[in-house]
C-alpha cells in the first residue's frame, strides 16, 4: 500500500532434510524396535491431536530450503500446494503456488541480497501495523513502516503443519507481530493468522490493528465480495471506473497506467492469474468492534511504468486489516484463508464465470 506522500527508497527445489517436531525427536532418542517406534509415534500423534485441539496434518511437510538467495527459507507443502516464507526479510510469504506451478505472488529480484534485514520491496506478502496515520506519533516517522514489521528478521518456530514467525518488538507499540501459516493435510487452502503479541506495558496505551499486504502480478480485473457499498479513495490517481456487480461480486477494472488506491468493505478479494483463481478471504477477526467504512480491505495498483518496478513489471496489492483494538489482554488478530483453484480457458476469459464461483462461497 502507498499513500501519496510516501516515498519508499528501497521499493524499488532444492529441499533438504525434513524438519521434525522436537517432540518427535525426543521420542526417537529412546531405543526400541521398529514396530514399537511406529506404534509410539501413532499413539503420540493421537494424543497430540486430542490434547491440542488441532488435527494431525500427517501429509504436511515442513522443510528448510534455499529459495532464490535466501538460505533460511521454510517450505510448507501438503502435496497439492506449497508456501515458502523467508524469516530474514521481515517474515515474508514469498511463494504460494500449486506444487511445481507458477508463483501467484509478485517478486522483485532486483533488490540485492545485501539489503536483507535493511530495506527493499522484495514482494510477496508482509504485515504492517494499522492504522498508518499512527506511525508518526508512535515511531517518529510517517514513512517507511517500522522495519521490525517487514524488514528485520523474524524468529521462526517450526510446527507439524506449518510455521510461526515472531517479529522483533516494534518501538512505539511495545508489541510483536506474530505470523502463522498452516496447511490442512490435503487440498488447495492455506490459513494465515496475523496477530499482535504485547511485549510490555506500553502496548495498551493506544489501540492498533494488524495489516496484511499481498503483492500479486498486475491483472486487468480484481474481484471483491463487498459487505457494504463503500468505495473510499485513498490517494494517488482516482480509481478509473466504478465496479460492475454480478451475483453480489464486484468486478473492478485495475488502472493500467497510474498509481491508485481504494478502500472497500470487502471480506474476499480475488484475481485471475494465468489459469488459476487466487482468492484471499477473511475467516475470523478480533476484536469484534467492527470497521470504519472502507477500512476492512484495500487495493493498490503499481503500474508497469513506475520507475520503482522498471524491468520487473507492475503489481497489485490485495490488503486486509483487523479491527482496531487494545493490544492485550484480548488478541488483535486477522485470520485469512488463501485458496488456489484451477480454471478452464473459458472460465479464464469470462468474468461472469469467476463471479459464479465466488458467489457460491459461504460467508464465515
Amino acid at each position: 500500500m502507498r499513500w501519496p506522500a510516501r516515498r519508499d527508497g528501497g521499493r524499488t527445489g532444492n529441499h533438504p532434510n525434513l524438519i521434525q517436531s522436537p517432540r518427535l525427536k525426543r521420542i526417537r532418542r529412546y531405543p526400541h524396535s521398529p514396530h514399537l517406534a511406529i506404534l509410539s509415534l501413532a499413539v503420540f500423534a493421537g494424543w497430540a491431536a486430542a490434547n491440542s485441539g488441532e488435527p494431525v496434518a500427517s501429509n504436511v511437510k515442513v522443510e528448510r530450503v534455499a529459495y532464490r538467495q535466501f538460505a533460511d527459507s521454510i517450505r510448507i507443502t501438503n502435496g497439492t500446494i506449497e508456501a515458502i516464507v523467508v524469516p530474514s526479510i521481515g517474515g515474508r510469504l514469498m511463494r504460494f503456488a500449486t506444487v511445481g506451478g507458477d508463483n501467484v505472488l509478485w517478486e522483485n529480484p532486483t533488490v540485492p541480497i545485501s539489503q536483507a534485514g535493511h530495506s527493499g520491496n522484495w514482494g510477496g506478502e508482509k504485515s504492517w501495523p494499522w492504522p498508518q496515520d499512527q506511525w508518526l506519533q508512535r515511531t517518529g516517522q510517517a514513512w517507511p513502516p517500522p522495519p521490525e514489521s517487514d524488514q528485520y528478521p523474524y524468529d521462526c518456530q517450526i510446527q507439524s503443519n506449518g510455521v510461526r514467525l515472531i517479529s522483533q518488538t516494534l518501538p512505539g507499540y511495545d508489541a510483536r507481530i506474530v505470523r502463522q501459516f498452516t496447511l490442512a493435510s490435503a487440498g488447495p487452502e492455506m490459513t494465515e493468522e496475523i496477530s499482535f503479541e504485547p511485549a510490555g506495558p506500553a502496548a495498551r496505551q493506544l489501540p492498533a490493528a494488524v495489516w496484511s499486504i499481498a503483492e500479486v502480478p498486475a491483472t486487468k480485473k480484481i474481484f471483491a465480495r463487498q459487505t457494504g457499498q463503500t468505495l473510499r479513495p485513498l490517494g494517488f490517481s482516482p480509481w478509473p471506473s466504478p465496479p460492475k456487480i454480478i451475483g453480489g461480486i464486484s468486478i473492478l477494472d485495475r488502472p493500467a497506467d497510474s498509481k491508485s488506491k481504494i478502500g472497500l468493505d470487502a471480506d474476499l478479494l480475488a484475481v485471475v492469474l494465468g489459469r488459476q483463481l487466487l482468492s484471499i478471504e477473511i475467516r475470523s477477526i478480533s476484536p469484534a468492534t467492527g470497521y470504519a467504512p472502507g477500512e476492512k480491505a484495500q487495493l493498490y495498483a503499481e503500474p508497469d511504468s513506475s520507475p520503482e518496478v522498471l524491468g520487473v513489471g507492475g503489481f497489485t496489492e490485495l490488503e486486509f486489516t483487523s479491527p482496531t483494538g487494545a493490544l492485550g489482554p484480548a488478541p488483535v488478530r486477522l485470520t485469512t484463508v488463501w485458496k488456489l483453484e484451477p480454471l478452464t480457458p473459458a472460465e479464464t476469459a469470462d468474468p461472469a464465470a469467476i463471479t459464479r464461483k465466488l458467489s457460491t462461497r459461504e460467508h464465515r
